[in-house]
């Protein structure tokens, strides 16, 4: 296990833009568009390569990809900012899914550092414009006393924040905010977030917080959430115009996965993996501006009705549409899909109630905002009796739909991961998790909850050890009714646990989305399968978009057919050149392929690739960006 032990560096005079002047000063190659930066030890062991590249390469085309070497460190004591209307793309160098890589070499880490008086322990990217981030591994700070309370902040409005395969671990309250500023999107796919605990309130710990302004749209996929202490997406008082939570895996997390006080109009929670979470019983009238607002707790699914008097912020900021119609249609306008999702709690925390009760009784006696009776409520539930209401309701609420839950409850119906390092095991960190949900309730409380990390890696101390790799867990599992309880007979949660099923899915991802959206638009349960994209062989010949797209310096390409047969598949730039062929005339088997496309070879650029049979020829464009 390879850790870093950092103390504290004293190093004379700055680092700024007196130690190199030009782009070759900070970068190891180029290829097209792409500059490989430099880590701190390239850099003789000199911080903020990556920030103070950014701020010189000035004349940087649409296309620039700053890429982050394998195994590099990337010390930073000031924040990483875009200017002007620059987007950033800034990209490690291995694109396969951190929980399914076996890359010895771990992820290009772009963490905090303390140099002299100076430090950034928070704030580590200021998205101004849109940025795209990849395969890295981010931290809050090298030392364990240091970490803050962002990774990524907003300074402007409009602007998407879009992270693929990043892992993410400690953090004093989330990961992204865009608090003063309004209307971000937020893109998260293939990412594992991990000990979201680094600070002892009940409510902090998470991915995403907007405390003051709407969301414009929350994209969540084939992402992995363990261990978090607070709420993990934060929407409070405020609709998001657009969120979508689709196959993502959540275990152990001990306050909300999805808390807002209900005011979301446009919202699909599908084929999600949902692991003892809502574990906090909750206090009528605690945490009243955060939480639900006729004290309730608010469950994994929480809706309310958008004209409540005491909804005033959510009007305010309600989508433009909306805000010129009249109040009486806006139940007409809402749509949230609920579908395919497993909400499994272990038989161990079926005394969590009782137990917080009795370790928090003289603080209960104190809470205000409430009746103050002392008596906590469940909050492992799917939703409350309101919403569970509206949900039923459809002559009101037309497009409120709910469709099958696969599990509800506290029956013997565990995922049985395959190695889940202690996460179900009372005796190890599922007993860490409870222990610190029991005695969680207080504002004052100063425990943190107990990291998931190996032996020989520690959470704390003099010095702090960078995240584990490989990742210690595999949240692949064995339940027959998971395994293939999602839209299409793919597994529930987080997909990328199962390579040979995502390479699938990721064949049929276009036309689930588009059951998914006609679902909720219709107001009506997903479909049982999509025919012509079922995981077994298909009726028709079909190619997908390859995906990622843009992409730098691979991609995959998938294609189906309903029978084996001889196909050819080639690429060609756009004055009609083939410059790759990936399939010569080849037997391929029925049902779906996957063929992997590197470019590293070629320059930025539009490309067509084509795939051809002895009756049908079929295209598609793809972008490569460098």
């Amino acid at each position: 296990m390879k850790k870093l032990t950092l103390l504290l560096i004293c190093i004379v005079g700055s680092f700024s833009l007196a130690h190199a002047q030009t782009t070759d000063d900070y970068i190891t190659g180029q290829r097209g568009d792409t500059l490989v930066v430099k880590d701190f030890a390239a850099m003789d062991n000199s911080p903020n390569a990556l920030a103070d590249l950014i701020e010189i390469d000035t004349l940087a085309p649409p296309t620039r990809v700053y890429e982050l070497s394998q195994g590099g460190y990337y010390f930073h004591n000031r924040t990483i900012a875009s200017s002007g209307d620059r987007s950033l793309d800034i990209a490690g160098a291995d694109h396969t899914p951190h929980v399914m890589s076996t890359n010895e070499s771990r992820p290009a880490t772009i963490v905090g550092i303390q140099v002299g008086d100076t430090d950034l322990n928070g704030g580590f990217f200021n998205f101004n414009t849109d940025i795209t981030v990849r395969n890295i591994i981010g931290g809050a700070h090298s030392t364990s006393e240091a970490q803050g309370w962002t990774y990524f902040d907003a300074n402007a409005s409009g602007n998407t924040l879009t992270l693929d395969n990043v892992y993410m671990e400690h953090t004093n309250w989330v990961f992204i905010q865009s608090n003063d500023w309004p209307d971000n999107s937020i893109k998260i796919s293939n990412s594992y977030f991990v000990n979201m605990n680094g600070n002892g309130c009940r409510r902090n710990g998470g991915v995403y917080d907007n405390v003051s302004n709407p969301t414009k749209e929350m994209w969540v996929e084939n992402s992995t959430h363990v261990m978090g202490a607070g709420m993990i997406y934060k929407f409070r008082g405020f609709p998001v115009n657009k969120a979508v939570f689709n196959h993502n895996t959540f275990v152990n997390i001990s306050n909300a996965p999805i808390s807002t006080m209900g005011y979301q109009v446009d919202m699909a929670v599908t084929n999600n993996l949902f692991v003892n979470t809502n574990v906090q019983a909750y206090y009528p009238g605690l945490d009243v501006g955060e939480t639900d607002q006729d004290l309730l707790p608010t469950g994994i699914i929480n809706v309310d009705s958008l004209s409540a008097t005491n909804n005033s912020v959510a009007e305010t900021y309600l989508p433009e549409e909306y805000q010129s119609a009249d109040a009486s249609e806006w139940a007409g306008m809402r749509k949230i899909l609920v579908d395919r999702n497993v909400a499994y709690w272990s038989p161990a925390l079926d005394d969590v109630v009782t137990l917080m009760e009795e370790a928090n009784a003289t603080y209960l006696d104190t809470v205000a905002n409430g009746p103050a009776n002392g008596e906590l409520m469940n909050s492992m539930i799917t939703m409350n009796t309101r919403t569970q209401a509206m949900f039923d309701d459809d002559d009101t609420w037309p497009y409120l739909t709910e469709g099958d839950w696969l599990q509800t409850g506290l029956e013997d119906a565990a995922p049985g991961f395959t190695e889940d390092f202690g996460l179900m095991d009372e005796s190890a960190a599922l007993g860490n998790f409870k222990e610190w949900t029991v005695g969680s309730m207080p504002d004052d409380n100063a425990a943190v909850m107990t990291d998931l990390r190996t032996e020989g890696n520690p959470a704390s101390g003099e010095t702090y050890a960078i995240s584990d790799w490989p990742i210690p867990v595999d949240l692949s599992y064995s339940n027959s009714a998971y395994l293939t309880g999602g839209l299409n007979g793919f597994p529930v949660g987080d997909v990328n646990w199962f390579p040979t099923q995502k390479a699938q899915w990721l064949a049929q991802r276009d036309a689930e989305y588009a059951e998914i959206e006609d679902a909720k638009t219709e107001g009506r349960p997903l479909a049982t399968s999509i025919v012509e994209n079922t995981p077994g062989v298909p009726t028709s010949i079909k190619l997908e978009q390859n995906y990622p797209n843009p992409f730098n310096p691979t991609t995959q390409i998938s294609f189906a057919l309903p029978q084996a047969q001889e196909i050819s598949l080639k690429v060609y730039d756009m004055l009609g050149r083939e410059v790759a062929t990936l399939v010569n005339n080849e037997m391929v088997a029925g049902g779906v392929n996957n063929v992997t496309f590197d470019a590293r070879n070629l320059a930025s650029g539009v490309y067509m690739y084509v795939l051809r049979g002895e009756n049908f020829s079929v295209s598609k464009t793809m972008t490569l960006m460098k």
